[in-house]
């Protein structure tokens, strides 16, 4: 399963984003593209694309 989205804006850092998600299982690219890079260096904003496989289990 792959699922992306953004842009997402957030007070973690660029590490803990992936922290969040490696250990479910989830591949995490983290993407900053903004046009100008006046604004780019001052954006907190993300494009960020998760990948994994999504194990379901009947209980």
């Amino acid at each position: 399963m792959e699922i992306a989205f953004g842009p997402a804006t957030s007070d973690l850092i660029n590490e803990e984003i992936p922290a969040l998600f490696d250990p479910i299982g989830y591949q995490v690219k983290i993407e900053r593209c903004v046009a100008n890079k006046k604004i780019h260096q001052q954006s907190s904003a993300r494009f960020i694309t998760l990948k994994g496989e999504q194990i379901f289990k009947m209980l």
